[in-house]
C-alpha cells in the first residue's frame, strides 16, 4: 500500500513513474523482492495465494516499466508479459505465468495458438489456483484503461475483488436503455470463457 500511495494517482490507473523510482518506498520494495525466491506460495491457503500473487503480479509490471521502458507497441507488450518475470521458490514466474498458470488456473491466453503456461510435471502447477474471473478486474496492464491498482490482503480479498470488479463495471460498462443495449469492454471478449459459456454474455 505504501509502495501505491507514493505515486499513484487518486484514481488508481495512473502512476507517476518519475516519483516512484526515486522514492524511498520503491527502494524499500526493491529490496524485498530479494525475500522471493525463498516464498513458496504452494503452502499458503488460497485466499492467500490469491492476493499474493495479486500483488506481485501489480508490482512486477510496475518494476518492469521503470526498468525497460513502457511498451509502445502491441508486440513490446506481447514481449514484456513474457519475459518480466521475479524467482519465486526459486523458479521464474513471468507476468503471463502468474495471470495465465496461477490466476487464471493454467490456462491459455488470448493470443492465438497460445497454451497453458504450465506442463502437468511443472512444479509451479502446484501454485495453480481454481479460476475467479474477477481477477480479470484486479490486474493491472499498464494501460489507462486497465483495472485501479490496489494492494489485496488474503483476510479481505474476496471483498476486495467485489470491489473491484464493482468499480470496474462503473466505469467500463454503458448501458444504453433508450437503444437495449449493454456495451463491454473488450476485456469480456478475449476472456469469454472465464466469464461462462459462449453466447452467455451476447459478445
Amino acid at each position: 500500500r505504501a509502495l501505491y500511495a507514493t505515486a499513484l494517482h487518486s484514481s488508481g490507473k495512473l502512476v507517476d513513474y518519475a516519483v516512484l523510482a526515486s522514492s524511498h518506498e520503491y527502494a524499500h520494495y526493491l529490496s524485498l523482492t530479494h525475500l522471493l525466491p525463498a516464498v513458496d506460495p504452494s503452502l499458503l491457503p488460497v485466499p492467500d495465494r490469491r492476493a499474493f500473487f495479486l500483488n506481485v503480479y501489480n508490482a512486477l509490471l510496475l518494476h518492469a516499466i521503470l526498468t525497460l521502458g513502457p511498451p509502445t507497441t502491441l508486440p513490446n507488450r506481447l514481449a514484456l508479459y513474457s519475459t518480466a518475470a521475479y524467482l519465486i521458490s526459486n523458479t521464474p514466474f513471468t507476468l503471463n505465468d502468474i495471470e495465465h498458470g496461477v490466476l487464471r488456473g493454467n490456462r491459455s491466453s488470448p493470443v492465438p495458438f497460445s497454451r497453458p503456461p504450465f506442463a502437468p510435471d511443472d512444479p509451479r502447477l502446484a501454485c495453480a489456483l481454481p479460476a475467479d474471473p474477477r481477477i480479470h478486474f484486479a490486474l493491472n496492464c499498464g494501460a489507462r484503461s486497465c483495472p485501479s491498482l490496489f494492494a489485496y490482503s488474503g483476510e479481505s480479498v474476496e471483498r476486495e475483488l467485489e470491489g473491484a470488479t464493482r468499480r470496474y463495471v462503473e466505469e467500463e460498462v454503458c448501458v444504453d436503455e433508450g437503444a437495449r443495449e449493454v456495451r463491454l469492454s473488450m476485456l469480456f471478449r478475449w476472456y469469454e470463457g472465464d466469464f461462462g459459456e459462449r453466447g452467455l454474455l451476447g459478445v
